[in-house]
């Protein structure tokens, strides 16, 4: 069996996704079975996206002792990634490409190592001043001028 690399998983995993997604097997569920009608999975999943970016209600039933006494409404904000990703396609801008292995560092990786980096050489700079450094005899140190002249 030949060996798989990274890219040909990836191009393989996007191929089997491809397939998936023009499957004619979601049902989109209208008001009645008039309304509904078959739609590929991805556009039940584009569909799915569009909802996360509008925000969502979802009704529960309250149960008390096995019995349901009401309905508890939880509204959902909209997901910031859904909108970003809706209104990019939107617009046209292309979607990321994946991993490919070769990854350029992004500015805050960037400014960590020189920051790093900077305060390594400071440290280094510290220890060569400190290994450099001779402590005078205590008769060199100059004494204050007033208090020489009251000698």
């Amino acid at each position: 069996m030949p060996k798989l690399t990274k890219n040909r998983a990836n191009q393989m995993l996007s191929d089997l996704v491809r397939e998936i997604a023009s499957e004619q097997t979601e049902v989109a569920k209208g008001g009645t079975p008039e309304q509904d009608r078959v739609m590929t999975k991805a556009e039940a999943l584009a569909r799915v996206i569009w909802d996360m970016a509008l925000g969502w209600k979802e009704e529960e039933d309250l149960i008390r002792d096995g019995q349901v006494v009401g309905k508890r409404v939880k509204t959902y904000p909209p997901a910031q990634w859904a909108i970003s990703l809706v209104y990019d396609r939107a617009e046209g801008k292309a979607a990321q490409a994946g991993d490919s292995g070769t990854t350029n560092p992004t500015v805050a990786e960037r400014i960590t190592d020189r920051t790093k980096n900077c305060l390594n050489k400071l440290a280094e700079a510290a220890d060569d001043d400190v290994a450099n450094r001779t402590v005078p005899p205590i008769r060199g140190i100059p004494r204050h001028p007033k208090r020489e002249d009251a000698d």
